[in-house]
């Protein structure tokens, strides 16, 4: 394909141009007349939906200290590597969003596994006489990769891979 003949260049030949910063025109003015001006109603919405996240996080922390709970009664030696306590400091920081949470996780060094000891034991509750649904379970998984996105450390790409097909299987199993 490439030059039409007519001499001018493509309008790829154009975005690649301005992508160098080699443009005829001001880039500023492009982006600004192509922004576009958002209906006031649609402006909204999006703010809704970012704000859904905020409005989520204090059931994403409480989730995660449970799961902390667990790890500190049944894995204590494990908890000493994978579980740290919050300074005044980290607690008080409106971008982390710890509300009434405790404890944070070394999400880098959180394996799959223990999440799934979590689930697998959580699903039945025999005081209560209750048996817990996969969305239910699904919602502590939830948490940690929500949790994970606001902590300076990250989950390893080994949980992803190793958690899909454990959830896929309790999905099936209730």
């Amino acid at each position: 394909m490439g030059r039409t003949g007519s001499g001018k260049a493509s309008f790829h030949a154009k975005k690649r141009k301005a992508n160098r910063g080699d443009s005829d025109s001001d880039s500023s003015s492009d982006e600004d007349r192509l922004k576009p001006k958002l209906k006031t109603s649609h402006v909204a919405a999006v703010e809704k939906t970012t704000s859904f996240t905020v409005k989520c996080m204090p059931d994403y922390r409480r989730r995660k200290m449970k799961f902390v709970d667990f790890i500190v009664k049944e894995y204590p030696a494990l908890a000493e590597e994978l579980i740290y306590e919050l300074t005044p400091e980290q607690m008080a920081d409106p971008r982390r969003h710890y509300h009434k949470a405790t404890h944070d996780f070394y999400f880098q060094k959180l394996p799959a596994s223990v999440l799934q000891s979590f689930l697998s034991s959580q699903w039945k509750d025999k005081e209560k006489g209750i048996k817990y649904t996969f969305d239910h379970l699904r919602k502590y998984h939830d948490a940690i990769l929500k949790c994970a996105e606001f902590s300076p450390y990250n989950l390893p790409r080994s949980y992803g891979i190793e958690m899909r097909p454990y959830l896929d299987n309790l999905e099936k199993e209730l």
